[in-house]
């Protein structure tokens, strides 16, 4: 299995390794778009973060299966066509969900207790 990702510069110094051993790993700080449609050529799960997923992008990679967002959002990939072509999007669905929820605690607490004033 070739796995590929295309912006892992977005990660900062998150450890890679569990995913390394997975298969056939390629690791790119950042990509182009013409980049990345040369670098999914051959992939069958692509990880990545900003880069966009489009027609072209898809039509480059005729082998994929796999996209995993390194995030949260997925406004960067075009869903409609992946599910289409059968290729399965996921995300980091759990990603920060604690802090959220402290950070908006600690926020209304904050303005309950007029800390600002």
């Amino acid at each position: 299995m070739r796995i590929v990702f295309l912006d892992a510069a977005t990660m900062g110094s998150t450890p890679l390794h569990e995913i390394e051993c997975l298969g056939e790993f390629t690791r790119h700080e950042s990509s182009t778009p013409e980049q990345a449609r040369e670098r999914v050529r051959d992939a069958d799960v692509v990880l990545l973060n900003k880069v966009i997923v489009d027609k072209a992008f898809l039509d480059a990679a005729p082998r994929l299966r796999l996209i995993c967002e390194a995030g949260t959002g997925i406004n960067n990939i075009d869903t409609v066509l992946c599910e289409e072509r059968g290729v399965a999007v996921r995300n980091v669905a759990g990603y920060s969900t604690d802090s959220v929820a402290q950070h908006t605690w600690t926020l209304i607490l904050a303005l309950a207790g007029r800390l600002f004033h």
